[in-house]
């Protein structure tokens, strides 16, 4: 199944090409797509309230929307850097350090599941 910015995606894209379209039954054409694909993005938004669920995308995009941390050694909060290590003969998985950009602290390590 398609994620809703999918679906909105291609509302885009019809209306772009729906600007530069020359003749009405194109226009109506395109017109009627970004209409349907609207309409598959709103019952996807409802199906998804309905059953209490969230999309991958809209759980899984805060470092993208939270891209500062509090560091506790600058005493306020600073943009972060995100640093992956992977998994290597001391470590059997992957693991990320939330780094403050400014004093370098780590503000916290992630680990990705064990492999045992």
């Amino acid at each position: 199944m398609k994620k809703i910015s999918d679906y909105r995606r291609h509302v885009e894209e019809c209306k772009a090409l729906l600007r530069r379209a020359k003749s009405p039954e194109e226009r109506e054409m395109l017109s009627n797509m970004a209409e349907t694909w609207e309409s598959l993005a709103v019952a996807r938004e409802k199906k998804l309230a309905r059953d209490g669920e969230a999309e991958e995308e809209e759980r899984m995009d805060s470092l993208e929307r939270f891209p500062r941390v509090w560091c506790n050694n600058c005493n306020k909060v600073k943009p972060m850097i995100f640093h992956v290590m992977k998994a290597n003969d001391k470590n059997d998985h992957d693991l990320a350090d939330i780094v403050c950009a400014d004093c370098k602290s780590i503000i916290a390590t992630l680990h990705t599941a064990c492999q045992n």
